[in-house]
């Protein structure tokens, strides 16, 4: 597409306005996102969700993570390996490494994103991690991908592979996408 940004531009840009969000923003985003996700009526069924401990500038996953440990549900978290795979363990116990193969057990999966496309296009950190690891998951599966309201653009530049999510959750809105492994 002629004019558009490329991958890393786009990550600069998202990475700049991430910064400038107050530490109040920030919490506010968390609650809502906990919110949104909890409402999901694929979570409100889940007995295994993967997810991630968010960095201080990504949407927080925090609340989110403790309410679904809360409510009993297992909690997978990312462990990055040397050779760029994720291995799995879980949130809020004693780290025992799962294997990569542990996503495969989720029904749901909440990734973060650098920005996302209504259509699931989803643009990550660049490492190829998540992708590996979605492309894994079975077809019941659902993958959510979290990020801020305006990190919701209209192209994001698409390789051969990279996974798509299911749903875009943002502070003010839910976008069904998919299902993609159906």
């Amino acid at each position: 597409m002629p004019g558009t940004v490329s991958k890393n531009d786009l990550r600069r840009a998202v990475a700049g306005r991430r910064q400038a969000r107050s530490a109040a923003e920030r919490a506010e985003v968390a609650r809502d996102l906990e919110a949104r996700v909890l409402a999901l009526p694929e979570v409100s069924t889940a007995r295994t969700v993967a997810a991630y401990a968010s960095y201080p500038s990504e949407p927080g996953t925090a609340p989110l993570r403790a309410a679904l440990r809360g409510r009993g549900v297992r909690v997978l978290l990312p462990v990055l390996l040397a050779d760029g795979d994720l291995d799995w363990v879980v949130d809020g116990a004693a780290p025992e490494h799962l294997g990569s193969t542990a996503i495969m057990r989720a029904d749901v999966v909440l990734c973060p994103a650098t920005a996302v496309t209504a259509t699931g296009a989803r643009l990550g950190k660049g490492g190829g991690s998540y992708d590996r690891a979605l492309a894994r998951l079975p077809p019941s599966a659902l993958v959510v991908a979290l990020v801020h309201d305006d990190e919701v653009v209209e192209h994001v530049p698409v390789e051969p592979h990279d996974q798509l999510v299911d749903v875009v959750v943002s502070p003010r809105r839910t976008l069904r996408t998919g299902p993609y492994r159906a």
